[in-house]
């Protein structure tokens, strides 16, 4: 009987139990095509990529007005067409990106790599030039950037999960034996005491 109760309740528990809440929160990166080049870089090449930030780094542990850093970002992806730039493969990175009233970003000033290979992707009212920049070499000029902010789009939590039917009906057929047996147990000692009479 107790092993039925315990595969019971463990099962009961472990259809109901919550998912963990997410603790990072991911932007995608839409930017929009160069327009201006010093050097090679073909006409159709623009950034993309994205961010990861984790919540619990944040004031409050929330996206809502809030101001991420460096330390926040924990981890991005970016390609201009030609490379890519992730963290272990850049220099410097100055990350200032600023939210809403609803967690959405609204403004941003990224600057990341050194002296060869860098990239700026900033907004208006942002710390640098607005638009994308990307330098091929930073100390010859060769760069190519567009004067058009891209737009960021918030990667939407994940969907609640739901039980599988199969665990659902295992944990009815767990539960009807477990109060099966305790009934039946109950009706068991209630004869033994009807047959003993009164003490």
């Amino acid at each position: 009987m107790r092993a039925s109760l315990i595969l019971g309740a463990a099962l009961f528990a472990g259809v109901l139990a919550a998912p963990a809440a997410a603790d990072t929160v991911r932007f995608d990166y839409d930017g929009n095509e160069f327009t201006e080049h010093v050097g090679l870089f073909p006409a159709q090449d623009r950034f993309t990529g994205f961010i990861v930030v984790d919540l619990d780094r944040l004031a409050g542990g929330t996206l809502v007005n809030a101001a991420i850093g460096p330390f926040a970002t924990v981890d991005f992806f970016f390609s201009d067409g030609d490379r890519v730039f992730f963290p272990g493969n850049v220099g410097g990175t100055t990350i200032g990106i600023f939210t809403d009233a609803s967690g959405d970003i609204e403004t941003w000033s990224i600057r990341v790599g050194e002296s060869v290979f860098q990239f700026t992707l900033a907004s208006v009212g942002g710390w640098y030039p607005a638009g994308d920049e990307s330098f091929i070499n930073v100390s010859f000029g060769l760069r190519a950037w567009n004067t058009n902010p891209g737009t960021w789009t918030r990667e939407p939590p994940p969907a609640p999960q739901v039980p599988e039917p199969h665990l659902l009906a295992l944990l009815a057929v767990a539960s009807g034996a477990a109060i099966r047996r305790v009934w039946a147990r109950l009706a068991v000692t209630a004869g033994d005491r009807r047959c003993e009479g009164p003490t």
